[in-house]
C-alpha cells in the first residue's frame, strides 16, 4: 500500500481549535498536530473540531494523538473535542478502535468557514517516546485495543529503555 499524502490545515475561532486532515491522517504528520494543540492549549483554547471530510485514512498514532487530544480538553472547564465529516470507512475504523468513548464523531460537516493555514510538518520521524505515547492511549480505551496493541508497546518501552537492544528485538532486524 502505498503512503496516502497527507497535509493538515489549522485555524481556530474564539475558543476553539480546528484541524483539518487532508488526504491521510498518519504518524508523519502526528506530532505536528500534537505540538499545534500543545501550543494552542496553553494559549487557553480549550475545544478541538478535527474535521476529517476530505480524511481518507487514519493510522493507529494519528488515533492516539486524538485521544490525548480528546483527553486533554476534557480536563478544561468548558473543553471538549470532536470530529465532524466522518464518512463511512474513517468512521468504521474509528469504531474499530472505540474513539467514541472520548469524543462526539459526526458524518456532518463544519458550518462554519474559517480561514485555515497549511501547518508545518515536522520532518524526520518521531520520536519513540511520542509513537509509544500515542499507542498507550488508544490502547487504554478498551481491552481489545490493549491486546491489539501489547507487543507494539512492549517494543516501544524497550526501545525508550534501551534502544541499542530494542533494534535487537525489532521485527525488522530479523
Amino acid at each position: 500500500m502505498s503512503a496516502v499524502p497527507s497535509k493538515i490545515m489549522v485555524g481556530r475561532t474564539d475558543r476553539t481549535m480546528v484541524v483539518k486532515v487532508i488526504g491521510g491522517g498518519t504518524m508523519a504528520t502526528s506530532l505536528s498536530v500534537k505540538c499545534f494543540l500543545l501550543t494552542a492549549f496553553d494559549a487557553n483554547l480549550d475545544r478541538v473540531v478535527f474535521d476529517l471530510t476530505e480524511c481518507s485514512y487514519l493510522d493507529s498514532t494519528f488515533m492516539g494523538v486524538l485521544v490525548w487530544a480528546a483527553r486533554l480538553a476534557a480536563t478544561r472547564a468548558s473543553g471538549w473535542a470532536k470530529l465532524v465529516g466522518v464518512h463511512d470507512r474513517v468512521r468504521s475504523t474509528l469504531g474499530a478502535m472505540n474513539l467514541e468513548q472520548v469524543m462526539d464523531i459526526s458524518e456532518e460537516p463544519m458550518t462554519e468557514e474559517l480561514h485555515l493555514r497549511a501547518l508545518p510538518i515536522i520532518e524526520g520521524p518521531p520520536e519513540v517516546r511520542h509513537i509509544y505515547e500515542a499507542h498507550e492511549a488508544l490502547a487504554s480505551l478498551c481491552p481489545a485495543n490493549r491486546e491489539r496493541f501489547a507487543r507494539l508497546l512492549e517494543i516501544l518501552e524497550a526501545e525508550q529503555k534501551c534502544p541499542e537492544d530494542a533494534e535487537k528485538d525489532s521485527p525488522h532486524s530479523r
